[in-house]
């Protein structure tokens, strides 16, 4: 039995998304990847107010995986928590919360 949950487990990580953001000064960076490295190539890139949902811009990642923007004044303004999402393909999706500084 534990082979079996095995030999399906494997494969579904093997597709798994992840997103990670970081701000150097008033641009925030993001890089997207599927497990265990490979990068999400044109990958659309949603930023919205974390407690809304609202979205404030889009993007696409490039051919390494990165997608780059500057803070949105509005969410500088009011100090929001912002969510991130990496939506690739065949509807892999990934989130990550950057918190107001």
């Amino acid at each position: 039995m534990i082979l079996i949950i095995c030999a399906f487990s494997i494969p579904a990580l093997a597709h798994r998304v992840l997103i990670f953001a970081y701000t150097e000064g008033d641009t925030v960076h993001t890089e997207s990847r599927f497990m265990p490295n490979a990068p999400v190539r044109q990958g659309k890139i949603l930023v919205m107010e974390a407690k809304t949902d609202k979205v404030l811009l889009t993007g696409q990642t490039d051919d390494q995986g990165k997608f780059s923007f500057k803070m949105p004044p509005e969410a500088a303004a009011q100090k929001m928590d912002l969510k991130i999402v990496v939506e690739a393909a065949m509807g892999h999706r990934a989130e990550w919360l950057l918190k107001a500084k």
